[in-house]
């Protein structure tokens, strides 16, 4: 009774400690009760999804703490993948290992992969990251002499721009403008390229609907 009277247990559950705590159960006792029914563990947990989701006992939705912990799920397994990687036989191949890797790790097209995700708790109002692979002789990074570019979203380019200069930051090139958001490349202290990126994420996405695109969520 006292623990009822500490958390409210209305269908659908709200309360993130019993959400989670719902979760680990399954995660945790599905595979004993799996293997019993010789169920592959992944179609069990999605029947069990099924089960306690809105279409079944409606004991949780997906709202943005779903999302959360799912989002936790992908990087424990991302992390679990690099436990496993030799870096003695890494180094030897690890531009190409490492391609390959992310490449079966994600959703990717010939411009690398897009990352979807929602802005803060508003979970109508979707965001991008773009991870995009180069190839040894690109010349997209100079005039850094480093193997990376980084991106950053922003917002007001023009006026962040004007701050950047007032500042002594290196600016590389103009302002570029297209349907799905503005660029500017800058230089960081440690000549590092940074492309600022000002997205425009409804254009964004309906491009990527039109190269009929997947991305990674």
């Amino acid at each position: 009774m006292i623990i009822l009277s500490i958390f409210d247990i209305t269908l659908p559950l709200k309360n993130p400690v019993l959400l989670f705590s719902l979760i680990l159960f399954i995660i945790l006792f599905a595979p004993l009760i799996l293997n019993k029914l010789k169920i592959p563990h992944l179609i069990g947990l999605i029947i069990a999804g099924a089960i306690i989701g809105p279409n079944g006992f409606n004991l949780m939705l997906r709202d943005s703490s779903i999302v959360l912990y799912g989002t936790v799920g992908l990087l424990y397994i991302m992390f679990l993948a690099g436990l496993e990687i030799d870096m003695a036989d890494f180094k030897k191949n690890s531009k190409k290992k490492l391609g390959f890797w992310l490449t079966n790790l994600f959703n990717t097209n010939e411009y690398g992969s897009v990352f979807e995700w929602f802005q803060g708790a508003d979970n109508s109002k979707k965001g991008f990251s773009q991870w995009s692979p180069f190839k040894d002789d690109t010349k997209y990074f100079q005039p850094s002499e480093k193997e990376f570019m980084i991106n950053y979203r922003v917002e007001n380019i023009e006026l962040l721009l004007e701050e950047l200069k007032k500042g002594g930051v290196q600016i590389v090139d103009e302002i570029e403008s297209y349907d799905y958001g503005k660029f500017v490349h800058i230089m960081d202290p440690e000549g590092n390229k940074i492309e600022l990126w000002e997205p425009n994420d409804v254009e964004f996405e309906n491009l990527g609907k039109k190269m009929n695109a997947e991305t990674t969520k």
